[in-house]
């Protein structure tokens, strides 16, 4: 149990170095366009999530509304 919080507690001090001290140079990863651009693109893609939701829902809403009308009593 011991050994294995030690061995923990190195890899942590690891990852903390290696946090510290990259090996390398991550700003080819940074986004370029402005963030008022990327933010736009956010907004545009929940937009798109949120009406395809809102279709989905229609559409099961429509199938219980013509399965109930079907059902006899």
């Amino acid at each position: 149990m011991i050994n294995a919080v030690i061995k923990s507690r190195r890899l942590r001090a690891i990852g903390s170095v290696v946090d510290m001290l990259p090996l390398g140079d991550y700003s080819e990863y940074m986004p370029t366009e402005p963030r008022t651009v990327r933010i736009k693109g956010y907004w545009k893609s929940t937009g798109h999530y949120v009406g395809k939701a809102i279709e989905q829902y229609d559409q099961d809403a429509r199938r219980r509304r013509i399965d109930a009308d079907c059902q006899t009593a």
